[in-house]
């Protein structure tokens, strides 16, 4: 398994958010194809400093790899709901969570 594939197995919220945009063989391909497109995107920008993949890779890249597939197939209104829905429906939670931790007595 490859760095990417790596990658995008831990965005299972994205997945999930992709398998109710298209059919599953759809689905699959442009999963597929997101791996190869992250792949590419990972090589281009391997120079950045260190310190900074650690976000690139694991949040913008990933993100980046996935909405310029979709484009390609789907046009950038699916692919934009697809990342905007998968981000709101992952960072909720932690939302939730935070804003209980900052309600004042």
């Amino acid at each position: 398994m490859n760095t990417a594939d790596k990658i995008l197995k831990r965005k299972t919220f994205i997945r999930a958010e992709m398998d109710k945009y298209f059919p599953k063989a759809e689905s699959d391909a442009l999963w597929k194809r997101s791996s190869e497109k992250l792949s590419e995107i990972l090589a281009r920008y391997q120079s950045l400093p260190r310190g900074v993949h650690v976000h690139t890779d694991n949040y913008i890249f990933p993100a980046a790899a996935v909405y310029l597939t979709v484009k390609e197939a789907a046009g950038k209104e699916t692919a934009f709901s697809i990342v905007e829905n998968a981000s709101v429906t992952n960072s909720l939670p932690m939302g939730k969570k935070l804003s209980g931790l900052m309600k004042l007595p």
